[in-house]
Parts: C-alpha cells; structure tokens; sequence
C-alpha cells in the first residue's frame, strides 16, 4: 500500500490501521507546514513524532506500524509506502 496524505488544522486519520503491516515509511514532502503523527490515538500539535523539512522521513516497524496514523499539521504533504523500503542517497549531480 502506498499513498499521499496532506496534514489538516484537527487532528484526522491518514493512514487506516492494518493487522497485517509490519513496517511503514512516511516522508516530507512538502514542508508547507509541519506534520506531527500519533499512532492509534488522536494527535495533539506537538506531541508525538513530527516531520518538519522536506526530505524528513520515518520508519516504522512491528506492532505500532499496524496501528492507524492520526496527523495534524495544516497544508504539509507526505508521502507514504509499507513493506521492506531500503534507501540510500547517491551522488548530486554536478550542474
């Protein structure tokens, strides 16, 4: 499963639970404004995981990746994906 999620001014559910999900990955980006995540409970602003800059990312693993994710953060845009995600960055280009 993967998707994108745009944070809201209340805390709302962007990613539904999933008894059968063991890792999931959730990145910035768009940094309009931050996101702060809550897993299986309502978010508060500030309280909980937060995601400021575009780029930023988490993983989540186990029994609280199946749980849902509750964000609050009014116009920031992630990105989401579950399964084995292994990433690494490559060279920058020269211009």
């Amino acid at each position: 499963m993967n998707g994108t999620f745009t944070g809201t001014a209340a805390s709302a559910e962007a990613i539904a639970a999933d008894v059968n999900r063991d890792l999931l990955c959730i990145q910035m980006i768009d940094a309009t404004a931050e996101i702060t995540m809550a897993f299986g409970v309502d978010v508060v602003a500030d309280e909980g995981i937060k995601l400021v800059n575009i780029g930023d990312s988490v993983t989540i693993r186990g029994w609280l990746a199946r749980l849902a994710v509750n964000v609050i953060g009014d116009g920031g845009i992630c990105v989401y994906q579950d399964g084995g995600i292994v990433h690494s960055a490559g060279p920058t280009p020269a211009a």
